[in-house]
């Protein structure tokens, strides 16, 4: 059972990341302009680092790539991509955001396996746990790779799927280790976190499976501002929707912000079209517009520091986000 759930999740995100091959050159992108870049000390040669200045898109305001700015930092699921968020984040990076989506080790651009053992996804989410520390050292270097400066200015941390894992982790989520006992991995720095299709917890689950190894008491000290967001029809590795709700529903309240997008999959919530590239179909557009609607005014209130934004999340706003397919709930301080 717990294999299944395992493997399954990981072959769910095969769209993702698939479409380069190991070795491969790292192709140019539509969208923002983006510049490849990488933190050394990392396995692998150094962790490449995709990197989209800010306020680059095609609504850009002149002088607002000067600093210091926001930075988000955006992990992929298991064997995806940076480039396959773009779609994604482009609104953000439109907004003035600096956008730093690493390639973890675990891409099967970087050689990972399609379907991955126990031991090996316990190694890769220990490295990816470091990957972020070392982004988040590094992050004076990137930025001004990118132009600007982020001395003084706040950083948000978010994934997809195995992404979402690591984002929880790094915001407090305690694991529940293989060889026993727990460890958190809690960073300080990230301000604020989005969890995209976020690890399944079953209500009565220790441990889901070894790499995971999250239980439902594994939330309590998710104090900063979450936002999470899953799809009715996210049913990766055989799981409910419904079971990867539990960082919003058990982490204390106050800044936790949740979004259920109907008859959305584990990979049409990130933008990702159904085949993988190309065009979107109806209910991924639907849902990335969605996804981008909640996601802008959530970073910007508590990564940017607009008040302003923290009262539409928290006032009635929110509720009129396509009330026919998308349902917002929050639990505030």
């Amino acid at each position: 059972m717990n294999r299944r759930i395992l493997l399954g999740a990981a072959a769910s995100l095969a769209a993702a990341g698939a479409a380069r091959p190991a070795g491969a050159a790292r192709p140019a992108l539509s969208g923002p302009r983006s510049i490849w870049s990488h933190v050394p000390g990392r396995p692998g040669g150094g962790l490449p680092v995709l990197l989209l200045p800010p306020g680059n898109g095609p609504g850009r305001q002149p002088g607002t790539q000067s600093g210091p700015h926001p930075t988000i930092i955006f992990s992929h699921g298991y064997g995806g991509r940076p480039g396959g968020f773009v779609r994604l984040v482009a609104p953000w990076v439109e907004a003035g955001f600096l956008l730093v989506m690493p390639e973890h080790l675990d891409a099967y651009a970087r050689g990972a396996p399609q379907t991955p053992s126990f031991a090996e996804l316990e190694h890769y989410a220990l490295l990816r746990i470091a990957d972020i520390g070392a982004v988040l050292d590094a992050l004076p270097g990137l930025a001004e790779e990118a132009g600007t400066s982020v001395a003084g200015a706040k950083t948000g941390l978010g994934g997809h799927s195995f992404g979402a894992w690591t984002a929880a982790v790094i915001a407090g989520a305690v694991v529940f280790m293989p060889g026993g006992g727990e460890k958190s991995f809690s960073d300080p720095r990230p301000a604020a976190f989005f969890l995209l299709a976020a690890p399944a917890v079953p209500p009565g689950a220790d441990a889901l499976h070894p790499f995971q190894g999250l239980a439902r008491s594994s939330f309590g000290a998710l104090t900063r501002p979450l936002l999470l967001i899953d799809g009715t029809k996210d049913g990766a590795g055989g799981v409910s929707y419904r079971d990867r709700l539990a960082a919003y529903e058990l982490s204390p309240p106050g800044g936790k912000y949740l979004g259920i997008e109907q008859d959305s999959t584990h990979m049409t919530l990130a933008g990702i079209a159904p085949q993988g590239e190309g065009m979107l179909d109806a209910v991924a557009a639907r849902s990335l517009a969605d996804v981008q609607a909640l996601t802008l005014p959530f970073w910007r209130g508590f990564v940017a520091g607009a008040a302003a934004s923290v009262a539409w999340l928290d006032g009635p706003a929110p509720y009129a986000i396509d009330p026919g397919s998308f349902t917002f709930a929050r639990r505030l301080g």
